[in-house]
């Protein structure tokens, strides 16, 4: 009866921990589904920074007065910069989370530094799309349409336009970064309600 007891003790344990790893298994794939719907965006809007600077780069002849040379030369350099830094930095923390290797404290860790680098990419985000868009104005306006910005005043006119835009641009982005986060910190409060 004994042997019977432990051997029917063994199974239920081994049933336990596969079901166990089957859950984590899951939140791992919620996990990578949410990480992805905020890399994707981030690696496309990556490749337009660098298309832009690119772009940018390769007209640099035509930016003929220091105005549009410099805030040129600058706003290339930083839409190379800020994307680079901005995935780095996201792929070092995504890539620390692994719900199935790591403890559960440890993925919380991981997970809240993650929320912070969030919380400081959207502090951030406003003031570099507003600068940003400031910088690219001169060299595009005299790449484009071989206009300076000094003398043309119709161009600063729809400034308040760039800027609305701008503002929703980040708006909306950071709200549904804040969803998939939001998403995360529940699957993470599931994982934690199904493995104790």
């Amino acid at each position: 009866m004994k042997a019977l007891w432990s051997d029917l003790s063994d199974q239920v344990q081994e049933k336990h921990q596969l079901t166990r790893q089957q859950i984590l298994e899951m939140m791992e794939q919620k996990y990578r589904r949410q990480v992805n719907a905020i890399l994707i965006p981030e690696l496309i809007g990556s490749l337009i920074c660098f298309g832009f600077s690119g772009y940018i780069l390769f007209n640099i002849q035509r930016l003929d007065e220091p105005l549009s040379l410099i805030t040129g030369i600058l706003s290339a350099i930083l839409m190379i910069i800020l994307p680079i830094l901005s995935l780095r930095k996201l792929s070092h923390w995504v890539g620390r989370i692994n719900i199935t290797e790591n403890t559960y404290q440890q993925t919380l860790n991981d997970f809240n530094r993650l929320k912070r680098i969030f919380a400081k990419m959207h502090r951030y985000a406003y003031v570099l799309g507003l600068s940003t868009m400031l910088l690219v104005i001169p060299p595009l306006a005299k790449i484009m349409g071989g206009k300076d910005v000094l003398e043309d005043a119709g161009i600063w006119y729809r400034l308040p336009f760039g800027i609305v835009f701008i503002l929703l641009f980040v708006f909306f982005t950071m709200r549904f970064y804040g969803a998939r986060i939001r998403n995360i910190d529940k699957a993470l409060q599931e994982e934690n309600e199904y493995v104790q």
